[in-house]
């Protein structure tokens, strides 16, 4: 599976490597520019933090679907780990890729926690602003304004 960027790196197999416990339980955080932060609180573990296709460094690989992105997670879970298992924490998009990495790989699983999923129908106005926040991550100016307007770090 072709998962490079236009730099020709491969930004989903070969995640950040904040990888200091490589002897450690592995651990995964899915959507990892939102949670690059919490790393050295995780020091009991060795954590993969991989930026999801549209993201960060994957930023210019074509989205196609959750579950293509958990087959993805799944593939570099098994080459990064040596069993092939990971602890997995997601949030938002991540918690969905999470919920169909359970569903189609739950081998490569310990645990997994997920928070800020919608286990419902989304509303009207909630499916809008989704549909305009995509929209603005996807301009090469967007990212970085929503990101203000969250009050995260500039980087």
């Amino acid at each position: 599976m072709d998962v490079r960027n236009r730099a020709g790196e491969d930004t989903l197999n070969a995640p950040q490597q904040l990888a200091r416990n490589q002897d450690r339980a592995s651990a995964a955080s899915v959507a990892g520019w939102t949670w690059t932060q919490q790393v050295d609180d995780l020091a009991d573990f060795r954590c993969l933090v991989p930026d999801l296709p549209g993201f960060g460094l994957s930023g210019d690989i074509g989205w196609l679907s959750l579950p293509d992105t958990a087959d993805r997670v799944a593939d570099m879970i098994r080459a990064q780990t040596p069993d092939g298992r990971a602890h997995v924490v997601g949030l938002s998009l991540g918690g969905l890729v999470g919920l169909h990495l359970a569903v189609r790989h739950p081998d490569s699983l310990r645990t997994l926690l997920v928070s800020g999923v919608p286990l419902d129908s989304l509303s009207a106005p909630l499916r809008l602003a989704n549909r305009l926040l995509a929209w603005l991550y996807v301009q090469l100016w967007g990212a970085p304004v929503v990101a203000r307007a969250l009050g995260m770090p500039d980087e």
